[in-house]
């Protein structure tokens, strides 16, 4: 099976078809489309119809424009460019039967040529039966991406099957194995061909590559055994990489590109970073870079720093460098800055540094070269100095929100001159003037995409130390969530307070702060009394408008913080784990009024038991995903199969701490977690991105050891020294546990049904299948087949299928076995004549 990755990542609508794009569908022509297509699949950046003969893929890329029409209202252009490639089976048979596999229980209907075509199927796959002889072929999802497997029955000629691809430009095989051809929008590549056998119920790999012959594509198979049917089929592992070079690299963000690129930001002390297509050198003392891949993490299309003439600072435990990714393909970037010849735009907020500890907010595009272009740029910050700690962007105006913290007392006040600077906070802003402490307070500042003008700003502080450590616009545009830390005792929030009683304890709050006034909405305070607790990452859900923060407790929450006006429902673990002063990882969902929250404790009691969240992400079905560290050996590790992270075994306090990653459900069960890294050096995972409309992710972090679990092929394989970030793509899978049957027995005259359990609902997998077969010719399948795939529905806990007997030959015995992610579960059947 090959994996298309596309080279672009927009979706849109084919038709006026009501179907949501996300679901990924084969949606069955009942005669709404010209009749040669058979099923149409509309996929980011392509849609791909099935015909009788192969594939049309129909790449594209949308370009939406906004512009004000003669009268002053708003309206929106969208053009496409992009191009169609066909991909046919050489002779294809005229007996070709077109199936729909998998039907869900969703309909679609068309209207067209003013008549409803209705009810229309959707199917998890596409077959194409006997396309040629003892050839069939299978198109369907796979981590988001559409794919295709090549079945020959036994005895097919595997050198029978030919692909002609027509429009396809500069067809070839590219150094690493990879099939390519180039389109307007970019180059195309298939990959991680895997040919194999099932034999009782293992699979066998075959050696196989790609090969052009006469301008058509083959594949050239090493040795098999020709009286089994034989699968062209994917090889789904997880890739990483490392990033960095000889001295200290930290990755502290990743983002996914609407071109599914993989883009990195962090800083470096490396004068050897690796660089490609550099936006500049290397400049003094700390830099940051941003560097973007290629799915599948085997290229890179820039890699570069970006700094001034001091330290260019951001990853650490006092702030942070940060990234966000416009719906246009932009790259914001965020951090603190000593320097004082950043670039800056034209006619920005503030063209000059104040302090020689400010902010600096930059927006980069990508020239056709692939070198970062400098769009707009400022400096942000007041006469004592700030630390940046977050930024988000708003879909689909472009404006972005940042949170940090900040000791000036004069960012309400306009600076007249050369280098002027605009007044930052706004003049209704709930808190206009900094808070009566020594320390810093949090802020949070809402700014237009040219970086021209404050949409939004405010203060948000008391008589201590507060900090904005994370950001996020809610649903639409009314109003940005601000998280952070609190040791003021002296502030007043709308539900609970701040447990702590001064001096250096903390606790973390959440606050709704409308756009347009800068006014508090609901604001809440919760925490442990004696000791620090802190706020890392937040994710606003934009369908319920509900907050996930993640971070870590140093005690449990104190009853009276949650107050008698929230709503508190606990998770996966209502209990803090260890001693006072130990750390545990927490997720908090609150509603949109923040007047209801979900709570769940991770971590484990153990000596010196640090458990951290770093970072945190909704997935689509409700849930969420965090990633952090764990210095506790007894970590919670639940369903960790099918990520394809090498190492997880938890950490001691000797051995430093690991990375890991979590996985829960909307209620905040924990559906699944590993933990990974060096075997013998610590690591913490930082960040993490949802890489398709399913649950792969995308897990950037850092390393102390040379030996963390990588893959082949990357563009990074080995640590340059010191501490290195890496980047990994993680694939999560649903796994068969036991295989149950109705009964022992099957004959002509009767079957049984065979049913596999899974270890866990599927939660957005659609692509994910499991592959039951027979050792024998006794017995078969409802199809007439010794071997059947079936999809596993959304939500599912269990598949089934159903078995009958051959009616020939003596009493046999007959082995079923189910495959699904690598693992293999099976049983015996007694098959009568």
């Amino acid at each position: 099976m090959v994996g298309i990755l596309l080279a672009t990542a927009a979706v849109a609508n084919a038709g006026n078809s009501t179907l949501s794009t996300n679901s990924m569908a084969f949606i069955q022509n009942r005669g709404q489309w010209d009749a040669q297509a058979q099923f149409l699949l509309q996929a980011p950046g392509a849609n791909l119809w099935v015909t009788k003969t192969g594939t049309v893929i129909d790449f594209y890329r949308e370009t939406v424009t906004r512009f004000e029409d003669e009268n002053g209202v708003p309206r929106v252009k969208r053009t496409r460019d992009g191009d169609v490639v066909k991909v046919d089976f050489v002779g294809a048979s005229a007996a070709v039967q077109p199936v729909g596999v998998g039907r869900s229980n969703e309909f679609v209907s068309f209207i067209t040529d003013g008549q409803e075509i209705g009810n229309v199927g959707k199917f998890a796959e596409a077959k194409l039966v006997n396309v040629l002889p003892g050839v069939s072929a299978r198109y369907y999802v796979d981590g988001g991406a559409p794919r295709y497997d090549v079945i020959l029955a036994p005895g097919a000629n595997p050198k029978s099957v030919q692909l002609q691809y027509t429009n396809a430009k500069n067809l070839r095989i590219g150094a690493d194995g990879t099939l390519q051809y180039d389109t307007t929008l970019g180059t195309v590549r298939e990959q991680n061909l895997f040919v194999y056998q099932t034999v009782g119920g293992v699979k066998r790999q075959v050696p196989a590559q790609f090969e052009i012959k006469g301008g058509k594509v083959g594949f050239k198979l090493g040795a098999y055994d020709q009286n089994q049917s034989l699968v062209i089929d994917p090889q789904i592992l997880h890739a990483g990489t490392y990033i960095g070079g000889g001295a200290n690299d930290l990755a502290d963000d990743v983002k996914v590109h609407p071109s599914g690129d993989i883009i990195t930001a962090g800083t470096t002390t490396s004068t050897n970073f690796p660089t490609v297509n550099s936006y500049q050198g290397d400049q003094t003392g700390t830099d940051w870079f941003l560097t973007r891949h290629r799915p599948g993490l085997g290229s890179r299309v820039f890699s570069t720093y970006v700094g001034g003439n001091n330290n260019d600072r951001g990853t650490g435990a006092s702030e942070r460098t940060k990234i966000a990714i416009a719906g246009n393909g932009d790259i914001w970037l965020g951090g603190t800055t000593s320097s004082t010849n950043l670039p800056t735009t034209a006619g920005v907020i503030q063209p000059t540094d104040d302090s020689g500890d400010s902010l600096w907010i930059a927006r980069f595009g990508a020239t056709p070269s692939a070198v970062l272009a400098l769009k707009a740029a400022t400096y942000l910050g007041g006469s004592s100095g700030e630390n940046f700690w977050d930024l988000d962007v708003h879909q689909p105006s472009g404006n972005i929100a940042v949170s940090f913290g900040t000791a000036s007392t004069n960012l309400s006040a306009a600076v007249a001159g050369a280098g002027a600077r605009s007044a930052i906070t706004t003049g209704s802003a709930a808190q206009t003037t900094k808070g009566t402490g020594t320390g810093f307070d949090a802020y949070v500042a809402v700014l237009n995409a040219p970086l021209t003008r404050v949409l939004m700003g405010t203060y948000f502080g008391g008589n201590d130390t507060d900090q904005g450590r994370a950001v996020a616009f809610g649903r639409g545009f009314d109003a940005v969530f601000l998280a952070g830390t609190a040791e003021s005792t002296d502030y007043t929030f709308t539900f609970g307070n701040v447990q702590n009683t001064g001096g250096s304890d903390r606790d973390n709050f959440l606050a709704q702060i409308r756009i347009k006034d800068a006014s508090v909405v609901n604001s809440a305070a919760f925490g442990y009394s004696t000791e620090d607790d802190t706020v890392e990452a937040i994710a606003v859900d934009q369908v319920t408008n509900v907050a996930y923060l993640t971070g870590r407790f140093q005690g449990p929450i104190d009853t009276t913080a949650w107050g008698t006006t929230i709503s508190v429902q606990y998770g996966f673990d209502s209990t803090f784990n260890g001693a006072i002063g130990d750390q545990d990882a927490f997720v908090a969902a609150f509603s949109d009024k923040l007047n209801r929250v979900r709570f769940t404790y991770l971590g484990a009691a153990s000596t010196d038991a640090n458990d951290s969240g770093k970072d945190i992400i909704v997935t689509p079905n409700g849930g969420s995903m965090i990633v952090g560290y764990t210095r506790s050996p007894g970590f919670p590790v639940v369903d960790a199969g099918g990520t394809n992270i090498a190492y997880t075994a938890p950490a001691d306090s000797t051995a430093g701490q690991q990375g890991f990653i979590a996985r829960f459900s909307s209620a905040l069960a924990l559906q699944g977690s590993s933990v990974f890294g060096s075997p013998t050096a610590s690591d913490s995972a930082d960040a993490i991105a949802l890489n398709t409309p399913f649950n792969n992710v995308l897990v950037a972090g850092n390393t102390q050891g040379a030996d963390l679990p990588v893959t082949a092929g990357v563009a990074q394989g080995t640590s340059g020294g010191g501490t290195e970030a890496f980047l990994y793509d993680l694939r999560f899978y649903t796994d068969p546990v036991s295989l149950a049957t109705s009964g022992t027995t099957v004959s002509p005259t009767s079957g049984i049904v065979a049913r596999v359990h899974l270890n866990s609902f599927v939660q957005a997998a659609a692509g994910q299948s499991v592959t039951f077969t027979l050792s024998n010719a006794s017995a078969r399948f409802s199809n007439g087949t010794q071997s059947i795939t079936v999809t596993i529905p959304q939500n599912a806990s269990s598949i089934a299928v159903n078995v009958i007997g051959t009616g020939a030959g003596a009493p046999t015995t007959v082995t079923l076995s189910a495959l699904s992610s690598g693992t293999t579960v099976s049983t015996t059947l007694s098959s009568q004549p």
